[in-house]
């Protein structure tokens, strides 16, 4: 289980942005994507509105061919006073992965060409918990 929140920012015209829940791998590549929201379109001129990820992720399988599958999206505000809006990230089909090696959980907001200083995605409060 993967929860996390923070605060995000926009332009007054924002680029697309992809939230990516990753494991394996470093810095924000790499590894196996297991979630994404895909190139969504943030409102533009937003300053610092709510944001919240609560990610389930189950291992079906163990061993150098494992298998995870997961569901998550990304809560957030587009108004301060307005109803969230959620970006749905799905896996259909588990993924394989190697599970007799480190695996490193990456979370990882990406945003398009074009990105400026007003474009920031802030993540204040990040759990990670395994369940047995």
């Amino acid at each position: 289980r993967l929860n996390a929140s923070g605060y995000y920012s926009t332009q007054l015209v924002p680029v697309t942005l992809n939230i990516r829940v990753r494991l394996g791998g470093a810095g924000g590549t790499g590894g196996v994507e297991l979630l994404a929201t895909g190139d969504q379109s943030p409102g533009g001129g937003l300053s610092n509105l709510f944001w919240r990820l609560s990610t389930e992720l189950t291992c079906r399988s163990t061993g150098a061919s494992g298998s995870i599958i997961g569901q998550s999206a990304w809560e957030h505000q587009s108004t301060a006073t307005g109803s969230p809006i959620f970006w749905q990230m799905s896996t259909l089909d588990a993924l394989v992965i190697d599970t007799t090696t480190e695996n490193r959980v990456q979370l990882s907001a990406d945003w398009a060409a074009g990105v400026a200083a007003g474009d920031q995605v802030y993540c204040t409060n990040l759990s990670i918990e395994a369940l047995n």
